[in-house]
This record gives C-alpha cells, sequence and structure tokens, in this order.
C-alpha cells in the first residue's frame, strides 16, 4: 500500500515500507555524496591556487633546457674527432653560435633518434635558429666513427656528428674540471 502525501496541491508518493524508505535514503545519501566528492575534486583540479604551480612546473619540465648565466669557454679544452679520424674542437665547428651538446650513439634505437627529431622540430619553430649549431657527441666511438656524419644528417643537415678517442678525456681532466 503506497501512502501518499499533499503539499500545496502537488501529490507525493511516500515509501510504502521501512525497505523501500532505506533505500531510497540510500541511493539519496549515495547521490549526495558523490556530488560532494565532485565538488571538491573540481576546487582542487580547476580552482585551486596549486593548479597554477602544476602548469608552470610542467611548463618548465618539459622540454628542458639549462641555460647558464655565465658561460663557460670550451676553447681547446678537449679535442673530438670527425669521421675520419681528423681532430676538432667545439671552437673551431661554433662558427660564433651557441653549441647545444647532445650525447648519445648511432645505435641508439628510439632515444638518440627521437630526441634529434625533436631538436630539428624545435629549431624550425625558433626565429633565430640560425645562432645555434646541434652537435651529437658519440659515447661510442668504437662504432660510431665513420657513421656520425650520415646519423646526423638524416635529422638536419647541418647537424654535426663528433666523438673522442677513449682516454681523451681523462687526459685533459684538469680542464674539464672546471666545467662542473
Amino acid at each position: 500500500m503506497k501512502n501518499s502525501i499533499k503539499h500545496n496541491n502537488k501529490q507525493f508518493i511516500a515509501c510504502s515500507n521501512k525497505k523501500d524508505c532505506t533505500t531510497i535514503k540510500r541511493t539519496r545519501n549515495l547521490l549526495l555524496g558523490l556530488s560532494a566528492v565532485m565538488l571538491i575534486l573540481a576546487y582542487f583540479l580547476l580552482a585551486s591556487p596549486n593548479t597554477n604551480k602544476l602548469t608552470k612546473l610542467q611548463e618548465q619540465v618539459y622540454p628542458s633546457v639549462s641555460l647558464y648565466s655565465s658561460p663557460k669557454s670550451m676553447k681547446d679544452k678537449f679535442a673530438l674527432i670527425g669521421d675520419n679520424n681528423n681532430k676538432i674542437t667545439l671552437s673551431e665547428i661554433s662558427k660564433n653560435k651557441w653549441i647545444i651538446l647532445y650525447f648519445g650513439y648511432t645505435s641508439c634505437p628510439d632515444v638518440c633518434p627521437i630526441d634529434l627529431s625533436t631538436l630539428n622540430q624545435t629549431l624550425k619553430l625558433m626565429k633565430l635558429a640560425d645562432k645555434l649549431q646541434v652537435v651529437f657527441i658519440s659515447v661510442d666511438p668504437k662504432r660510431d666513427i665513420g657513421n656520425l656524419s650520415a646519423f646526423t644528417q638524416r635529422f638536419n643537415k647541418e647537424f654535426i656528428g663528433l666523438s673522442a678517442k677513449e682516454g681523451s678525456f681523462e687526459q685533459n681532466n684538469k680542464s674539464t674540471r672546471c666545467l662542473s
């Protein structure tokens, strides 16, 4: 038997037994609880002051770059070699440009190619890209010398590929310490 209540000329159906009333109350409380949780989440995700901090942090982290206020000269700090085992220094290839150094190896399956592609795309979007020189420095000279130019120029004809003989960085240990 259904009970009904009249209020302001409107008829409302009340629950007929205790079990129906309990079910209705549980459903109502669940909907109210979910609504409260959604409002709290909306506040923290959209209106919270921490949202701006998170957005700024994401902008700072990806993609990342480090700029130093007082650049260090790399002139004659360590000798690098090209595909023909010819010695060359960074100052010789810089041509008064800023150099972006990328360390990797040509047989790298995914990270190095993706990063070099990203560097190439980034340079295409930059207004002053002609002021930068990307230099790929191989950390695997035994396998990479002879393949460096072909590898780097797949990404950009202006990229330069270099490496070093084993131990060449150790010989200049004093000069490389001042860079850190």
